[in-house]
């Protein structure tokens, strides 16, 4: 494991627990912990996995858990409704949602998604003011460099200065990974707030590598066989290649 990481340090990982139930969180930790990483190291905690977000007692049961476990690793804390073939969430819904999520439980980081976020300042009232906040939008189509540009733009209007602009879309091809890299590169240079940004599937594996030449602060790497979305790395293997990525940006 890692000691508490800079978060806005290029080659920072993501990597999330999907755990349904406490046995299965329990056994996603141990797999953890068995595993040596160079990069500084955020845990997510998936929360759209969990089988009973009404669950308060087993929820915080679950959290206490994830930070004895990981007590020097920051916890990111997600309820995710963008995906492709799961019904449709209400902005009303997910914000009911996500303000008792923030009522009951503890992180050290919150996703926000932009799209379903209705009203942001009882969600930031309850947060904190210093509490970071990911801003995230997903798009399971490709996008082009415009569309990512304006995406990224949109959400900073919504973001403190330690807050992080995120964006995930879809690579059918080289060039929409390309889209995904020349605009991270074009808000990196523009915009305050720190950016993750990452191309899904398949073809878009190796913006997870490359991101950090380009802007982005974090990667996400798969922890099971599954991960959290289409074109994750393993945890091993995208810490090799970003240590050797980040050592050569060093000039190392």
């Amino acid at each position: 494991m890692t000691t508490q990481p800079n978060l806005n340090q290029p080659g920072t990982i993501a990597v999330a627990l999907m755990a349904t139930t406490i046995a299965e969180l329990t056994q996603q930790l141990r797999q953890l912990q068995t595993l040596t990483v160079r990069q500084p190291l955020v845990i997510e905690w998936r929360l759209d996995a969990w089988h009973d977000l009404s669950a308060w007692s087993e929820l915080a049961q679950a959290n206490q858990q994830i930070k004895q476990a990981c007590p020097d690793l920051p916890l990111l804390l997600t309820w995710r409704t963008e995906q492709p073939g799961q019904p449709e969430v209400s902005s009303d819904r997910y914000q009911d949602q996500m303000t008792d999520l923030i009522e009951h439980l503890h992180g050290d980081l919150w996703d926000l998604e932009v799209a379903q976020t209705a009203a942001l300042e009882p969600l930031r009232h309850l947060l904190g003011p210093t509490m970071p906040i990911v801003w995230s939008q997903h798009f399971w189509q490709p996008q082009t460099r415009q569309q990512l540009q304006l995406a990224l733009v949109h959400a900073q209007t919504w973001a403190a200065p330690a807050d992080y602009l995120k964006v995930a879309t879809w690579a059918a091809s080289p060039a929409d990974c390309l889209a995904l890299l020349e605009a991270t590169w074009w808000a990196h240079q523009r915009l305050a707030p720190a950016l993750i940004t990452m191309a899904m599937g398949p073809a878009g594996q190796i913006t997870r590598v490359l991101g950090p030449l380009f802007g982005s602060a974090w990667s996400f790497g798969a922890l099971t066989a599954v991960g959290s979305a289409p074109g994750q790395l393993p945890l091993r293997r995208l810490d090799q290649q970003l240590t050797t990525l980040t050592a050569a940006m060093k000039g190392k």
